[in-house]
């Protein structure tokens, strides 16, 4: 019983995550008409910033949230005034197309090269409590 319990949770939980990135991709589109499939891959990069922060400094991961919050905005402010709204300004729709897939493709890529292929968590001293 106890693992169906948790089996839902993790469900629950991982639904949450996937509805929280369809929101994401659902303002970007609505509010300000790009299309951004590079959207998972920033969050990839905001993930392994927490994970560089926590290893590296320390930290714990949850309070390393408002620093990559911090970082990932300007990260993305620089993607935003460098790369698309130029692409934007050409009136072409394919143009911002493969512009985010082909950045998708480097961030992921890049991280492939520089991390490995292996997963990785964040040990803290509550990840085994119940």
């Amino acid at each position: 019983m106890s693992i169906f319990l948790q089996a839902c949770v993790n469900g629950l939980l991982i639904g949450g995550f996937y509805s929280l990135m369809g929101m994401g991709q659902n303002v970007i589109f609505g509010v300000m008409k790009i299309v951004n499939f590079c959207h998972g891959e920033m969050l990839m990069v905001g993930m392994y910033l927490t994970l560089i922060l926590s290893t590296h400094l320390g930290l714990d991961p949850y309070a390393c949230v408002p620093l990559v919050a911090i970082l990932m905005f300007l990260f993305g402010a620089l993607i935003q005034h460098t790369l698309i709204t130029p692409s934007l300004g050409t009136k072409s729709f394919t143009n911002l197309l493969f512009l985010t897939v082909g950045l998708g493709m480097l961030l992921s890529n890049g991280a492939l090269v520089l991390f490995g292929s292996e997963y990785r968590t964040i040990p803290t001293s509550y990840s085994q409590t119940y």
